[in-house]
Order: structure tokens, then sequence, then C-alpha cells
């Protein structure tokens, strides 16, 4: 099991870089000294509003829509 969290850390900061975050503590640390980029608080933008949609918006579904047939 380390082996597998030490490889896919290194394999993360190979693949994207030093500067992009490894896992949610790293970014959530990185958010906090204000070192995300413009990009990476878009996604975070995006990805809460997704959410936010399927959890607190209307159901959109076809089985659940009254105007689907």
């Amino acid at each position: 099991m380390t082996v597998y969290i030490v490889g896919y850390n290194v394999g993360v900061r190979w693949w994207k870089g030093p500067d992009h975050p490894i896992n949610r503590f790293t970014w959530r640390r990185m958010e906090k000294e204000g070192s995300l980029s413009e990009e990476m608080l878009q996604k975070k933008k995006t990805v809460l509003d997704y959410y936010k949609s399927r959890f607190f918006g209307g159901w959109t579904d076809p089985f659940s829509s009254s105007d689907a047939y």
C-alpha cells in the first residue's frame, strides 16, 4: 500500500509538475497560501457549481420530468 501511495504521488508530480496539487491536503494548503492558478480556481468553481446543481437543483432526468413524452 505504501508503495502505491508513494508511486502515485511521484507519478502525479512528474506528470502534472511541481506547481500542481497532488491531493486534497496540498490543494487546501496551496489555496490558503494563494498559490493556486486561475485555471485551478475556475475548475473548483465549476465542480462546486455542478455539485450544487445536482444536489439542490431540480430533477432533470426523463423519469421525473413532466414533459418527458
